[in-house]
């Protein structure tokens, strides 16, 4: 109740009401005073803004995928991933005053978030052309691993790991976790408030394994919720239109 109490009386709504386009706030001023993230209600918001942005590229997906202009979507995709490069390269080799460009100062959370976005985007529309193999995924993993002791896993994993989740969520098709469903989006929601709260509320007795247990089992409860009573409703007011 005190957290809902200060809530609105605090700037935490205001920001997120808003998406986050005009500013951040994902702190409660005096609320899980004692945690190790002392004030933070929910960290996940910030990535309120970058989600909507995401949104409004999806009618250019579509535009490429009906009107069968699928390489302009990979001169995108390339565009992008240019640009996500240029910002780990800009912030392994410049000081914060000496950035190349000042859009990778300003935007590079999303331009970042939207290469992946956009990269996942073109696995979907050049479904048919992709090779599906665990050959693939392995050599994928590879790939990471030597990237990494060189130093460049950041370059490489705006390639491999698209690939990796796509071909591991085709591959492995778990269709008696999704008839119940989807529950994804709420359990990254729901997840650091609800560990902020059981921290607060059992600290002394909580060890490493029964937070983990106890923090997975009531924020997947909270996504089957929110899915079912906020989530579904709304997804099925498309078909309306």
């Amino acid at each position: 109740m005190d957290f809902f109490l200060k809530c609105s009386t605090s700037f935490y709504n205001q920001p997120n009401l808003s998406f986050n386009v005009f500013g951040y706030s994902w702190g409660v001023q005096d609320v899980f005073a004692a945690n190790p993230f002392p004030g933070s209600a929910n960290g996940s918001m910030w990535t309120l803004k970058h989600e909507i942005a995401m949104y409004l590229l999806l009618p250019l997906c579509a535009y490429f995928l009906f009107f069968q202009r699928r390489y302009f979507a990979l001169f995108f995709g390339m565009v992008f991933l240019g640009l996500a490069w240029l910002n780990v390269y800009d912030a392994q080799n410049f000081s914060p005053q000496g950035r190349l460009w000042w859009v990778l100062k300003e935007y590079n959370s999303f331009i970042k978030l939207a290469s992946f976005f956009w990269l996942g985007a073109i696995g979907y529309i050049f479904r048919d052309k992709i090779i599906h193999s665990w050959r693939l995924v392995l050599l994928a993993v590879l790939v990471l691993i030597f990237a990494n002791s060189l130093h460049l896993v950041k370059y490489a994993m705006f390639i491999c790991l698209p690939y990796l989740l796509l071909a591991v969520a085709v591959g492995c098709q778990a269709s008696w976790i999704r008839k119940y469903g989807d529950f994804s989006y709420g359990i990254y929601i729901y997840a650091f408030p609800v560990q902020q709260t059981l921290i607060a509320l059992f600290k002394p007795e909580l060890t490493v394994g029964t937070f983990c247990l106890s923090a997975f089992a009531v924020t997947v409860a909270c996504a089957a919720i929110s899915w079912h009573v906020l989530e579904k409703p709304a997804l099925n007011l498309k078909n309306r239109f």
